[in-house]
């Protein structure tokens, strides 16, 4: 849009060479080494703010030398109840005597 108002007001205008001067400044101040030196800045600065958080996660998993580690914890104890078959039992029994009562009647 731009190109085509400034086009519009003067036929002969180049738009790179208008450009130059304000794309040399963005790309200057984006990619150049004082932009990477920032990045670099701040990175390094993160980095050394995470340095607390770091010690305590290693005094978290690495107990100091001589003391023992926390104990790994147990399952529960469950309690084996001994298995009531008398269900089981009475429900063949009752299977049988429908499936035998069914034979008679068929036959």
């Amino acid at each position: 849009m731009e190109e085509g108002v400034a086009h519009a007001l003067d036929p002969d205008i180049n738009m790179w060479e208008t450009a130059e001067p304000f794309l040399r400044e963005w790309v200057r101040g984006e990619l150049g080494p004082e932009a990477a030196l920032a990045d670099k800045l701040i990175l390094d600065f993160r980095t050394l703010a995470s340095i607390p958080e770091l010690i305590r996660r290693i005094d978290h998993y690495y107990p100091p030398p001589g003391a023992a580690p926390p104990d790994p914890p147990l399952a529960d104890v469950v309690v084996v109840q001994p298995h009531r078959y008398w269900r089981y039992v009475l429900t063949a029994v009752v299977a049988a005597a429908a499936g035998a009562a069914a034979a008679i009647l068929l036959f």
